[in-house]
């Protein structure tokens, strides 16, 4: 075999090695950018399905502190409405104390960066807040409520 004939293969090798390197490079840039923009731009990672969320105060349309006891309109001063969230994307919001038919609402629910899109069963649809520590951890989730009256309120769940 001539000098020519393997320089030439070598020469050939050597451009496939660096196709191989360019298109690999160019996968790790496009999966650290896919990766970077989700933390940056999309769902916190936020784990609403750990726990039972209870009701710990709430303020009135004007901002100012009320007693949970007087929004929910029953003599239980230790009363706690409850929200829970479900890994398949479903919610229970527990307002009143009494029957489960009459105080338990239920839907569907999605997060987009800091708000949970509340659907409930009866079509009406709410946005709540998440309120994060420095750290990202979930420190309470605002809930607007209306009570019969039309009086509005939002509810602190902790």
């Amino acid at each position: 075999m001539s000098k020519k004939a393997t320089n030439k293969k070598s020469k050939k090798k050597n451009t496939n090695g660096k196709k191989i390197a360019i298109i690999l490079s160019i996968i790790a840039v496009a999966i650290v950018a896919v990766v970077v923009s989700v933390i940056l731009f999309g769902n916190k990672g936020y784990d609403l399905t750990s726990k039972t969320w209870y009701s710990q105060r709430a303020t009135t349309a004007s901002a100012d502190e009320i007693d949970l006891h007087e929004i929910y309109n029953n003599n239980y001063s230790t009363y706690q409405g409850s929200m829970t969230f479900k890994n398949d994307n479903t919610f229970e919001l527990w307002l009143t104390a009494g029957n489960p038919d009459d105080g338990t609402h239920k839907g569907q629910y999605s997060v987009e960066e800091n708000k949970i899109n509340l659907t409930f069963d009866s079509g009406a649809k709410e946005t709540c807040t998440i309120h994060t520590d420095n750290k990202g951890n979930i420190t309470e989730i605002e809930v607007p409520y209306s009570n019969s009256f039309g009086d509005e309120y939002v509810v602190y769940f902790q």
